[in-house]
């Protein structure tokens, strides 16, 4: 059902995506990089894949408006996982710009979407980077074309809403070209009071002198678990800055890997999170510096209310030839009650000489 409703693309990796999940499962506490999310309580549901006739049946203009007053943005909408509907005039962004649901995009433009699509995650790394993979359907394909200037940012709002306990999945692909300026806006809600496991991975490459501003808020009710991964390289002289601000959500873990590929590349990552009753917020940041002359700063904050808890785990790899590394990293927490708790732990990894 899920390789009808896909494309092939996608459905080339499923079969060792599987195999690998089925090996793995999901991650535990013994594994060091889930040491402070505790992921046995998904265990105790009966998960239910989205059903896509439904989704086709559904009119977005009756579920959902943005309310934020004067937000001048083109949108993007998906539901359950799948690319719905774009809601701006394409006549007024870049020619050559792309935006649409990746399965229909793959088929349409083979050569952009092959040539990216898996080449900044791979599946052994995370066994939910693997059950992605399997499971995922559709999600957002963005091409931002050379010296492209986009006059107002993308908003992309991804819907969840059913009357099951559902398991969704994304696979999203970002390719902003050489010499390019965008921005992007992420918002996730849920619209029904069902539980959800939503499992989203993004792909995105920032090519030579290209900056991308990429921003994503999390505003799911608290009976969800969502999972986002960010895979971002990012080429010579380009700037990637990516920021979460995490709202509601039950159990909300960001994985945001950032790959400096060649010189005078640059990365800001940046989170802020407001918690509290049981709300748990687990960022998980890799940034590695592959080429010298590189530099990258994170600065993680959060506000912990109640019996919430947050996990912030900052990792910094400069590799060998890396000369020149400038990494800055800050995580701050304000705990406003006695059973609020905050774990940090910062990684440095050095290999330059």
């Amino acid at each position: 059902e899920i390789q009808k409703h896909s494309c092939e693309l996608l459905n080339r990796n499923r079969a060792q995506a599987i195999a690998y999940f089925e090996q793995k499962g999901l991650p535990t506490t013994k594994s060091e990089s889930y040491k402070y999310t505790n992921l046995l309580p998904l265990y105790q549901h009966d998960w239910h894949l989205p059903n896509p006739e439904v989704n086709s049946a559904l009119n977005i203009g009756e579920i959902f408006s943005c309310d934020v007053p004067e937000l001048d943005t083109d949108l993007v909408i998906t539901l359950n996982g799948r690319f719905m509907e774009f809601q701006g005039n394409k006549q007024n962004l870049p020619e050559g710009t792309l935006i649409g649901g990746l399965a229909q995009m793959s088929n349409q433009h083979p050569e952009l979407v092959e040539k990216y699509l898996s080449e900044q995650v791979k599946n052994d790394e995370d066994s939910l980077v693997a059950l992605n993979a399997a499971l995922s359907v559709d999600g957002i394909f963005m091409y931002i074309p050379k010296n492209a200037v986009f006059e107002k940012p993308i908003q992309i709002v991804n819907l969840l809403t059913g009357d099951l306990p559902l398991l969704t999945h994304k696979r999203n692909l970002i390719i902003a070209d050489e010499n390019s300026h965008s921005q992007i806006v992420i918002c996730d809600h849920t619209l029904s009071a069902e539980k959800f496991f939503d499992n989203s991975i993004t792909e995105v490459v920032v090519k030579q002198n290209a900056k991308l501003e990429y921003y994503n808020i999390q505003n799911q009710h608290n009976d969800s678990a969502q999972f986002t991964s960010v895979y971002a390289n990012v080429h010579r002289d380009a700037v990637f800055h990516g920021s979460t601000i995490s709202l509601h959500g039950g159990l909300i873990r960001n994985n945001l890997h950032i790959t400096l590929l060649e010189e005078g590349a640059h990365a800001d990552a940046s989170g802020l999170s407001l918690t509290d009753r049981n709300q748990h917020v687990d960022n998980h940041t890799h940034i590695t510096h592959a080429a010298p002359n590189c530099t990258s700063n994170q600065f993680f904050k959060s506000v912990l209310d109640d019996q919430s808890t947050t996990v912030f785990t900052g990792r910094i790899l400069a590799k060998p030839g890396a000369q020149h590394t400038n990494a800055y990293q800050s995580n701050k927490s304000l705990l406003l009650t006695s059973d609020a708790s905050a774990n940090s732990r910062p990684q440095l990894e050095i290999y330059a000489d």
